[in-house]
């Protein structure tokens, strides 16, 4: 039987991990990488304590661990640093049926900034 990997994880995306944060508290993203993952892309609405609105733009399933701030999109590396970022602004961790592997849900709404 093919590993859950390589059934459930088949869209490849490009990941900047949040590696810190700079004097005016942007975070400062390290070198892309490759990752296979699950991109749904939904819109959901969320509010958050102060009542602001944001807007939920994909829902990402990876295999890994990725900071909150981190950038991703779709594609390969050699895309280059074009349009489509969205940074990660939530993740939620579920640990499979026997509890030996975890999977990790991002969601991600629009990157404005400069990469």
């Amino acid at each position: 039987m093919p590993s859950l990997d390589s059934v459930y994880l088949t869209d490849l995306a490009t990941l900047r991990a949040a590696i810190g944060y700079d004097e005016q508290g942007n975070p400062v993203l390290g070198e892309p990488q490759e990752l296979m993952t699950r991109w749904v892309d939904t819109v959901k609405e969320t509010q958050d304590a102060q009542n602001n609105v944001s807007l939920i733009e994909a829902t990402v399933t990876v295999d890994r661990a990725v900071q909150v701030n981190s950038v991703m999109r779709r594609g390969s590396v050699e895309a280059g640093d074009g349009e489509g970022w969205c940074r990660v602004v939530g993740r939620v961790s579920t640990p499979d049926v026997k509890g030996r592997s975890r999977y990790y849900t991002l969601n991600l709404s629009k990157f404005r900034g400069q990469i």
